[in-house]
C-alpha cells in the first residue's frame, strides 16, 4: 500500500453525530465501522478511548444545504 504504516483513517460528521473508522488489519484488509450517539471510538494503534458524544461536546451541527432530492419529491 502506500500508506503501509496508516493504522486508522476516521470521517467526522459535521451535519449529524457520526463517525467513521476504518481499521487496517494486520493481513491488510480494512475493518469499517459505524459509531454513533452513545458509540466508543477505539483506536488501538494509539490507545485510543473516546466517546462519541465526547467529540460533539459543544459542537453545534451544520445544516445540510442543497441536498439532492429524488425527481418528483418536493
Amino acid at each position: 500500500g502506500a500508506l503501509p504504516s496508516l493504522r486508522d483513517y476516521v470521517l467526522v460528521s459535521q451535519y449529524r453525530v457520526s463517525v467513521d473508522h476504518f481499521e487496517r488489519r494486520s493481513d491488510g484488509s480494512w475493518l469499517f465501522r459505524q459509531l454513533g450517539p452513545g458509540d466508543v471510538l477505539r483506536l488501538r494503534s494509539i490507545k485510543l478511548r473516546l466517546r462519541v458524544d465526547e467529540l460533539y461536546e459543544g459542537v453545534a451541527l451544520e445544516p445540510r444545504v442543497g441536498r439532492l432530492r429524488a425527481k418528483g419529491v418536493g
